[in-house]
């Protein structure tokens, strides 16, 4: 399950229009979070891609996208010289979440993403 839409819904108390508001902000946003990242990962500032990964994981875990959250902290927890060697492996992998989640969350809600 890529989305846990019935922990998503009881966290906002079965309001769609506020889960779709505050969710879809973070899930329409997903997609430039991790252009940042790989800005960063050219620019071989490292710190700047970690606190990225910290805060799509943090969001992630919060709004119960598990899948995606439990990746993400893979990598986050990762020492640099670990993510570095790693990166070019785990980023397609990473932007395929990303996308598998923002294509699910566009199917449940009229306006997509």
């Amino acid at each position: 399950m890529i989305i846990d839409w019935k922990e998503l819904k009881a966290i906002f108390l079965n309001n769609k229009d506020a889960m779709e508001h505050i969710v879809g902000g973070f899930v329409r946003d997903l997609p430039e979070r991790l252009d940042l990242a790989q800005k960063f990962v050219q620019e071989n500032n490292w710190d700047e891609v970690k606190n990225v990964l910290h805060k799509i994981r943090g969001t992630a875990q919060t709004f119960r996208l598990d899948k995606l959250g439990a990746f993400v902290l893979e990598l986050e927890q990762m020492d640099k010289d670990d993510l570095k060697n790693i990166w070019q492996e785990r980023y397609p992998l990473l932007k395929e979440k990303i996308t598998a989640v923002v294509q699910e969350f566009g199917k449940h809600f009229k306006n997509g993403i």
